[in-house]
């Protein structure tokens, strides 16, 4: 190997720039933040799950506008399933009926409880992404 460095046969190591790594370090961890945001989406969709609530099947992302108006009324447990049904944007593709079916479900205090912490905790990660992307 020495030889073949003395000859000019290989090529030094690419050392980034101190801008690159910091870009490096930066972008890594933005893509950890999203990694774990998108763990803790699917810890409430298994929550939700485990309390016989089928929403995930009828919304594609629970974290959106529409979802999250019936998360926060499932936490607060004072709505029926019909009363939450008509909590979704006017532009979701199913029925209320529908939604009303795929609400009803035994949502307990733990649940509530877990799902207002993973809630909270998607909305740190997300203001950290921002803040990374800022």
């Amino acid at each position: 190997m020495a030889t073949l460095l003395r000859i000019g046969l290989l090529k030094p190591s690419f050392v980034p720039s101190r801008r690159e790594r910091e870009l490096r370090d930066l972008s890594r961890y933005r893509l950890a933040l999203v990694q774990e945001r998108s763990q803790e989406i699917q810890r409430v969709q298994k929550i939700l799950e485990s309390a016989n609530i089928k929403i995930g099947s009828l919304i594609s992302d629970v974290n959106n506008m529409s979802g999250r108006l019936m998360l926060q009324a499932i936490i607060k447990g004072k709505l029926t399933p019909e009363e939450i049904s008509t909590l979704g944007h006017a532009n979701l593709k199913h029925s209320p009926e529908e939604y009303t079916k795929a609400l009803k479900g035994r949502v307990n205090a733990v649940h509530q409880r877990l799902l207002s912490m993973q809630l909270t905790h998607i909305d740190e990660l997300t203001q950290r992404i921002v803040e990374l992307d800022n």
